[in-house]
């Protein structure tokens, strides 16, 4: 059974010394909404919702979910995407 076009996604957030804690960061108001746009990196991978099965797993499984070119261009038939998104919520510089 193929997985359909769409499906949710669990993001994971990180915690730095640097951000901004609480619920007044936005990417805690992201992630509190689950509006985290998801990818493959591996030491803090996004998961299919429903299943809890890593993000690289399920569209390697689901290579139609990439589309053979997107798999060729960027050498992704294992599932793993070269895209990393963060979103950054900052208290104090650097």
């Amino acid at each position: 059974m193929s997985s359909p076009p769409v499906f949710k996604l669990a993001p994971t957030t990180q915690q730095y010394d640097w951000g901004k804690p609480g619920s007044t960061a936005k990417v805690a108001q992201f992630a509190a909404a689950s509006q985290l746009p998801g990818f493959t990196i591996d030491d803090s991978p996004s998961h299919d919702f429903a299943t809890g099965e890593k993000l690289s797993a399920h569209l390697a499984k689901n290579s139609h979910l990439i589309g053979p070119a997107v798999a060729r261009k960027f050498n992704a038939e294992d599932g793993n995407l070269p895209f990393l998104f963060k979103v950054l919520s900052i208290q104090k510089a650097l």
